[in-house]
C-alpha cells in the first residue's frame, strides 16, 4: 500500500484556515518526505510540473510562507496519502500470471545485447511503468519518467529525455517476445511515455504494428494498422488504455524480472 502521511505533521495538525498563512516551504517539503514522494511526484500529485513545483517552493523560501491554497492542497493530499498517492509498496504477484512459470532470460538476452545505460535503465523503467499503471495514475512525459528515476537514485541525468526511447523499445521487444513464447497477450506499456504534445514518440509505431500483428486477428489487424496511420491519436489511446487497464503487471515483472529480493 502507498505510505500515508505521518500523523505528528504541523501541516496536519493546523485546524483553522487562517493557521494556513503560516506555512512555510519546510514545512512542505516534510509533508513530501513523509509522503516517500519525489519532487517531481509530488508536484505530479498536485497536477503541477516539477518546474512550478521547484519556482514555488523558492518563492515561498524568500518570502518565509506559502500561500495558503498552496498550502490548503498539500493539506488535502496529505488527508488522501493512504487512498493513491505516496510511494507504492512493491507490486504483488498471485502466481497466476502464466502459471506462475519465469522467463527471465527474454530480458536478460535483450538487455545483453544492448548492453551500456539503456540495458541498465530498462528494468528500472519497467517497474515505473507498472506502478504507474497500477496506480491508476495514467500516462507519464519522457521528462517526468527519468526524473522520477533520477530522483530515486536509480540511474544518472542523461539528455536529451527522448534517449529513453531505447530502453522503452528493449521493454517492448521483450513483452513482445513474451507474447511469443507464451500466447499471452501482453500490451505494451511503453505506449504510455508521452512527449511534451501528449502523444508516444513516432518510434514505437513499428512495434505497435508488430503488437497487433501479433495479436489481432486479420481483418481487424489490418484496420488497427491503418489507424495508425490514418488515426494516429484516437489509436494509442486505445492501445494506453489496454496498457493502463492490463490486470497482470505484477505476473508480467515476475515473468521477465523474476522475484525481487
Amino acid at each position: 500500500m502507498p505510505k500515508t502521511a505521518t500523523p505528528n505533521l504541523k501541516i496536519r495538525a493546523l485546524s483553522h484556515v487562517d493557521q494556513f498563512d503560516d506555512v512555510t516551504a519546510d514545512d512542505i517539503e516534510e509533508a513530501r518526505q513523509s509522503l516517500s514522494l519525489t519532487p517531481s511526484e509530488m508536484a505530479a500529485a498536485l497536477d503541477w510540473s516539477a518546474r512550478k513545483y521547484s519556482r514555488v517552493l523558492d518563492a515561498a523560501r524568500e518570502a518565509e510562507a506559502v500561500s495558503r491554497d498552496f498550502a490548503l492542497a498539500v493539506r488535502g493530499l496529505v488527508e488522501v496519502s493512504g487512498e493513491r498517492y505516496g510511494k507504492p509498496a512493491d507490486v504483488v504477484d498471485d502466481g497466476d500470471f502464466l502459471d506462475g512459470r519465469t522467463f527471465v532470460t527474454i530480458f536478460r538476452d535483450l538487455c545483453d545485447a544492448e548492453s551500456g545505460w539503456s540495458a541498465e535503465v530498462a528494468p528500472h523503467l519497467l517497474r515505473l511503468l507498472v506502478e504507474r499503471a497500477t496506480l491508476g495514475a495514467g500516462s507519464i512525459s519522457y521528462g517526468e519518467a527519468a526524473t522520477t528515476l533520477e530522483e530515486r537514485g536509480l540511474t544518472h541525468r542523461v539528455w536529451p529525455r527522448t534517449a529513453y526511447g531505447r530502453p522503452l523499445g528493449l521493454i517492448c521487444k521483450a513483452l513482445l517476445d513474451l507474447g511469443k513464447e507464451t500466447g499471452a497477450r501482453i500490451p505494451l506499456i511503453s505506449v504510455i511515455v508521452t512527449r511534451a504534445g501528449g502523444d508516444p514518440s513516432e518510434g514505437i509505431d513499428g512495434l505497435l504494428k508488430a503488437y497487433l500483428k501479433l495479436h489481432e486477428s486479420k481483418p481487424l489487424r489490418k484496420e488497427k494498422i491503418a489507424r495508425l496511420r490514418t488515426d494516429r491519436a484516437a489509436m494509442i489511446q486505445e492501445l494506453q488504455n489496454e496498457a493502463l487497464q492490463y490486470r497482470h503487471w505484477p505476473g508480467v515483472i515476475r515473468a521477465l524480472l523474476g522475484q525481487k529480493k
